[in-house]
């Protein structure tokens, strides 16, 4: 019975618009958190897989010597696709003349992940493939053919065997892996390298294991390989291999969360808005039904009925819809960054789904059930005189069980507990902050001396008969601008510091090795050939053995040594001036108290707990000095520039053997120029990070498209919350403005009334969001994306004329029925 009744009564309210706005928000709501959170989960995973082409696989497992064929059939066991390369410099011979070069010799599954870039001949168009040379040839760098005067298809050797120059190798996708390589560059088979007969006992090889799959089975083969790992064995992944894509890649994900954490409020808040008209609307029908008998349990089981149903169809459409909205954003990103639809599992594929239909029905049982719950308790007489002021507080009485279920819902998803907890804090303080303000506001501008009858006093004393109304409407539209605009804030913010990483003209090719007899030789050569060189500095080799005459081994963890990368041998180096793109964070420099001083890295200092006055000892070669730490510093260690962990004076370094490094940029017109450079001095060692900055460009310029369509997105769902909000005082004005109406105001008057309310509504909800979006927006840059805190006082109008102009547009659209149509017809509804 009460189901036949509920679902007589749902067909009757479908033709009511209290209850098509409550649907529309829900079927939005949940349509675009379906939408949007499967869609950004997955272009993180193709911004990652992208990403793994630095690489050439998505984990890497490095050896300075063969590993055991068992771990290889353990990660075959495991489905993962695998993938063998070793690296050594050998002398290559064209016509009993040497070179030294750098060879990788590679099987034929390489690369996993990404593509090798060739030419068929010197300076030829680039090509791409999945698949290295053939048994017997090898693949050279431009520089090898241009140095010994060799063309595709000569002949040379290696070692005991022969080979033919099948093509001009451009860049292998990991090239940036094994960037610090002697000579120029050839890529041959793996099969191939046992003919040579150079790999002999005592050779310096790098082993490169490459692994592709699941990440549930990557981290199974982890777990597999760490008690076999000693020391020499290295599992790399993107983080360790390259930090800066890494980070910016992590700022990007955190950015995709925190858009997803703010649609999922924006969806609250619509459901609520609109709950709140839907329960007004049946005010009179529970009354009705209370006075003709029902029991206060049969009238809450019809609710409840309702809202099942409702929550089953709209549902079942959100569902559909929102996996439409998914599916065409991905492939319109798929084919904008031509990248393929990644394949996920079962699991993480009915993810979004989980979380749409959760916070729909959350929603519904937090806002609509305790509304109705609270009816049926209330005398019919009183229910008859609810006003939008009591519907307001009805509402009100859920919050606190809503804002707990919402940061569960946030924290879940993002697997972050700060950004929920900051998220629903942003809510608390912009409505306690808004109260008093808003309300005093609004109170001063009803006792502006303006002249009766006009169309600003129609719109004052509009808002000051609904002061406790429109604080509350201003408080909503106050929370939507104040999100997007710490969404937009914090976007241009990562933009800006993705251009500061890597701005025009950053250094793409590195210069060691130079000895001390030559460095004016090449300051000058650089100088006279416009090499745009970043300044040379000295480099000396040593280990931090003790801090306060302490062993750092016994200090400090193997672990912790490893991941602070002082479980080797630093470059030690000496400046008279902090460098540029260095921070200090603490102390002096230099601290002239102290006779030997030293300058550390902060990031470093952190890990192996270092702090200022503290007495570090170093070991270079065989001799031991200390210094004392005067001062830590941030060093920005993604722009491509020289720098190190350790400086000292020139004067504590100058007794010990060193030798020189520095970084130019040319552009790629000029990139030939390197090899008279190496003619005129042999020794030196040249780097080159051409292609690593370019995959670097790409995949940020990738990610900041991605970051636009999200901000787009997130600004569609907020209009649904603008137009939810106005729509939940509608009843109220409409009539407000038919008694207008029939006592002679024109429509004129009416509509400028309601254009300057809702004008003055957006205003100041948009004044109070540039104070509370400021205030949180230096704490998320400094807790959740890892950026420097800054103001942003170019963007502190836009959330204003935002606030102004959409809350001005909505309203008026959404209220066009109070002056379309006329009083006697709307006087008819009360």
């Amino acid at each position: 019975m009460t189901l036949r009744l509920a679902w007589r009564w749902l067909k009757t309210d479908c033709r009511t618009a209290e209850f098509r706005l409550l649907a529309l928000a829900l079927w939005l709501s949940t349509s675009l958190i379906i939408g949007l959170s499967g869609f950004m989960d997955k272009v993180q995973i193709m911004l990652v897989g992208q990403s793994s082409e630095f690489l050439a696989a998505d984990r890497v497992l490095s050896s300075p010597r063969a590993i055991d064929e068992a771990w290889l059939l353990e990660a075959k066991a495991m489905q993962l696709s695998q993938a063998r390369s070793v690296s050594f410099q050998s002398m290559l011979y064209a016509d009993d003349e040497p070179l030294l070069v750098s060879v990788k010799a590679a099987d034929l599954a390489y690369p996993l992940k990404g593509k090798l870039q060739y030419r068929d001949s010197l300076y030829d168009e680039v090509k791409t493939t999945s698949t290295g040379p053939e048994l017997g040839h090898i693949w050279v760098s431009a520089r090898l053919l241009v140095q010994m005067n060799l063309s595709v298809g000569d002949q040379v050797e290696i070692g005991d065997a022969r080979f033919t120059i099948a093509k001009e190798l451009v860049s292998e996708p990991d090239r940036g892996a094994g960037a610090f390589s002697l000579g120029p560059r050839v890529l041959m088979r793996y099969e191939d390298v046992a003919k040579t007969e150079v790999i002999q006992f005592g050779s310096r090889l790098r082993y490169r294991y490459m692994f592709s799959g699941q990440r549930e089975s990557l981290q199974q083969y982890a777990d597999y390989l760490q008690p076999l790992m000693t020391d020499s064995h290295k599992w790399i992944d993107l983080e360790t291999s390259q930090p800066s894509i890494a980070i910016a890649l992590q700022r990007g994900k955190n950015f995709f969360y925190l858009a997803s954490s703010i649609v999922i409020v924006f969806a609250a808040i619509a459901i609520a808005m609109s709950s709140l008209r839907y329960t007004s609307s049946h005010t009179k029908h529970v009354a009705v039904l209370k006075s003709l008998g029902a029991s206060r349990a049969r009238i809450i089981g019809l609710m409840v009925s309702i809202i099942v149903m409702v929550f089953l169809l709209v549902g079942l459409l959100g569902s559909v819809t929102g996996h439409w909205l998914q599916q065409s954003l991905l492939q319109f990103m798929s084919r904008e960054m031509q990248l393929p639809i990644p394949v996920t599992s079962s699991a993480e594929t009915l993810k979004p789904f989980m979380i749409g239909l959760f916070c729909c029905g959350f929603a519904l049982l937090s806002f609509l059930l305790p509304a109705m719950y609270r009816l049926s308790f209330t005398p019919a007489k009183a229910v008859f005189m609810q006003s939008a002021s009591g519907e307001i507080q009805l509402m009100a009485s859920s919050l606190w069980l809503s804002a707990i279920g919402l940061a569960g819902l946030i924290a879940s998803y993002t697997q972050s507990v700060l950004l929920a907890v900051i998220l629903i804090a942003a809510v608390a303080l912009i409505v306690g902050l808004l109260v008093l303000p808003a309300t005093w506001l609004f109170a001063r501008l009803s006792k502006l001396p303006l002249r009766a009858a006009t169309v600003w006093q129609l719109a004052i004393s509009q808002l000051s008969r609904r002061l406790w109304v429109n604080t509350f409407l201003t408080g909503v539209f106050s929370l939507c601008l104040t999100l997007l605009f710490i969404l937009f804030a914090l976007q241009t913010a990562l933009f800006e510091q993705w251009q500061k990483q890597l701005p025009a003209e950053t250094p793409n090719f590195f210069l060691l090795n130079i000895k001390s007899h030559q460095f004016e030789q090449v300051d000058a050569y650089l100088a006279a050939e416009d090499f745009q060189a970043e300044g040379i500095y000295p480099m000396v080799r040593g280990r931090l053995v003790a801090i306060n005459q302490q062993s750092v081994r016994d200090l400090v963890s193997k672990e912790a040594l490893k991941r602070a990368g002082a479980d080797r041998e630093l470059n030690l180096s000496w400046s008279a001036s902090m460098p540029s793109d260095n921070e200090l964070l603490a102390g002096e420099w230099w601290d002239t108290s102290q006779s030997q001083p030293v300058s550390v890295e902060s990031e470093l200092a952190q890990k192996l707990g270092i702090q200022l006055g503290d007495v570090l000892t170093f070991q270079v070669a065989a001799e031991r000095f200390q210094a004392s730490v005067t001062s830590l510093r941030k060093v920005e260690w993604d722009r491509m520039r020289p720098n190190f962990y350790m400086l000292f004076p020139q004067s504590t370094l100058e007794p010990f053997d060193k030798t020189f490094m520095t970084s130019f940029y040319l552009p790629s017109e000029r990139h030939q120029e390197v090899v008279q450079l190496l003619n005129r001095f042999p020794n030196l060692v040249l780097i080159d990070v051409d292609h690593m900055i370019q995959q670097i460009q790409s995949i940020v310029a990738q990610v900041s498209f991605g970051l636009k369509w999200v901000v787009l997105l997130v600004f569609l769902a907020s209009l649904l919350v603008l137009l939810a909000t106005v729509q939940s005082s509608m009843s109220e004005r409409l009539h407000e403005n038919a008694l207008l109406r029939a006592i002679g105001a024109s429509k004129s008057r009416i509509r400028g009334a309601l254009a300057i309310e809702f004008l003055l509504l957006g205003g100041v909800g948009g004044l109070l969001a540039v104070i509370v979006g400021q205030l949180l927006i230096l704490l998320l840059q400094s807790q959740l994306l890892n950026l420097p805190s800054s103001l942003q006082p170019e963007l502190w109008l836009l959330p204003i004329a935002l606030g102004a102009s959409l809350v001005t547009i909505v309203g008026l659209w959404s209220t066009q029925k109070v002056v379309t149509q006329s009083p006697s017809r709307l006087l008819k509804v009360f």
